[in-house]
């Protein structure tokens, strides 16, 4: 497998898409492939923003890059929308009503997303079994392991452009972590490193008309200079990265990440689990009995019309597939109105340039 350099152009005809593969919930998943092989990117150093995370059966972390790694973000970028086109004209062959690329931009989840004005944060996966697992080095080539690796550390990470999953109100990229290695920081000696420099004294000068110089001779000046190498500003923001607050953006993906793992759970849950089994309702008969017109017994007859249709009572179940298709319905309703909640408030942040307004 062949690294694409980020210095390099992506023909876009070089992109393909492999056929859709159904998965529960209604969505569906294409691998991504460049050359006919997995498009693979190693990144510019970087750091997490609160290390590896685990949520239900995902594992995942935020990869940081600073402004100054414009050519790996502009590439990004550039892939995107090139995935995107591509997208666009496979999809008249997938989709009932083709969808344009404005259409698809819209409803699609970016890679990059801005974090605190001069960063940018990328969301990769992690896979611990299979043969997309992850496995970390450090500069020695030694292999580490997930608890050896430190939150603050310093990265290089080898990217699977995997796949991207689409539904019928979203499409969002699935990166993964193929490899990474971890930098060492430099260390800071506690030696002095301040050096003195001595003037030399200035020749003494009297006059020979007088006993006594008019003026004292100038004490020799110590000069001290302070050799210290200051870091440039960007480099000291990417070495100390605040993890105290959050960018509401940031809030709002994870919140449809919840919502979506929770309603694919439910439904899961629902298809797995047997059925349900509910108790029919008692009738209370007190009442009745203790009426006057049943105190005695009385002989009755009962005429049936000829013409009256008969009742067909159902069998049990119907009753509970009529109970699980309901339970589903309701699932599927609370999914789509959750992502639609999401797309709209992400409408109204792009629309009034939110991600550019200080707190």
């Amino acid at each position: 497998m062949k690294i694409v350099s980020t210095n390099s152009s992506i023909e876009k005809e070089h992109i393909k898409l492999q056929n859709p593969i159904r998965l529960q919930g209604g969505t569906f998943l294409s691998n991504i492939r460049y050359l006919e092989e997995p498009l693979l990117l190693q990144t510019p150093k970087c750091t997490m923003k609160q290390g590896i995370i685990t949520t239900g059966r995902k594992k995942y972390m935020d990869l940081c890059f600073s402004s100054k790694d414009s050519e790996f973000i502009d590439f990004l970028e550039t892939l995107e929308q090139k995935i995107l086109e591509v997208l666009e004209v496979q999809g008249k062959e997938w989709f009932e009503e083709p969808l344009t690329y404005d259409d698809i931009s819209y409803l699609a989840t970016s890679i990059l997303r801005s974090y605190k004005q001069n960063f940018y944060l990328l969301r990769v996966f992690i896979q611990d079994h299979g043969e997309h697992s992850l496995t970390m080095f450090d500069e020695n080539q030694d292999i580490l392991s997930q608890e050896d690796l430190e939150k603050d550390a310093n990265l290089l990470v080898l990217l699977d452009i995997h796949c991207i999953k689409f539904s019928s109100s979203n499409f969002r990229f699935e990166i993964l972590a193929k490899q990474l290695m971890t930098l060492e920081k430099p260390v800071i000696s506690n030696k002095c490193m301040i050096q003195t420099i001595k003037k030399q004294p200035e020749e003494e000068t009297t006059l020979q008309t007088s006993e006594e110089p008019d003026e004292e001779p100038e004490e020799p000046e110590e000069q001290t200079i302070l050799q210290t190498s200051e870091e440039p500003e960007e480099e000291q923001e990417e070495q100390t990265i605040l993890q105290t607050s959050e960018e509401p953006e940031e809030e709002l993906f994870d919140e449809l990440d919840l919502i979506l793992e929770t309603t694919e759970n439910l439904q899961d849950t629902l298809l797995e689990n047997e059925p349900i089994l509910l108790e029919p309702e008692t009738l209370d008969i007190s009442e009745s009995l203790s009426s006057p017109n049943y105190s005695s017994s009385e002989e009755v007859e009962i005429h049936v019309d000829e013409n009256t249709p008969s009742i067909q009572l159902k069998e049990k179940h119907e009753i509970y597939m009529e109970l699980y298709q309901a339970a589903l319905e309701k699932a599927n309703r609370a999914k789509e109105y959750a992502i639609q909640h999401f797309l709209e408030a992400k409408k109204i942040k792009n629309t009034y340039l939110l991600p550019t307004l200080q707190k």
